[in-house]
């Protein structure tokens, strides 16, 4: 299974992460997506292969996305491979401004 995602890095709130396998799989569900640093949902069958989640991160630092092996199975019950590990910057701290003078 591969991972991807069209979000630009570093990402600054939820973006959409795609899951896309190389032929038609049964048994993947949101719960087989491990997280770090984010939480997973709205995931959608887009077809027999593609599922996509809405991923948004908790706090400011890597986000990572990883599937495991054999947790989905093709029509003959073959598992899948384990994916790549896929990561972005979350980067959810807007800049702050400081006013200063100087005496005069």
């Amino acid at each position: 299974v591969a991972i991807s995602s069209t979000a630009a890095n570093p990402i600054n709130g939820a973006f959409t992460a795609t899951f896309t396998f190389s032929e038609a799989v049964t048994g993947f569900a949101v719960g087989d997506i491990t997280l770090g640093n984010a939480t997973a949902s709205n995931f959608t069958a887009t077809s027999t292969s593609v599922y996509t989640a809405l991923i948004t991160p908790a706090t400011d630092g890597t986000v990572t996305i990883d599937v495991a092996a054999n947790i989905a199975q093709d029509a003959a019950a073959n598992g899948n491979t384990a994916a790549t590990q896929f990561s972005l910057t979350a980067d959810l701290t807007s800049p702050t401004v400081a006013i200063t003078s100087t005496a005069a």
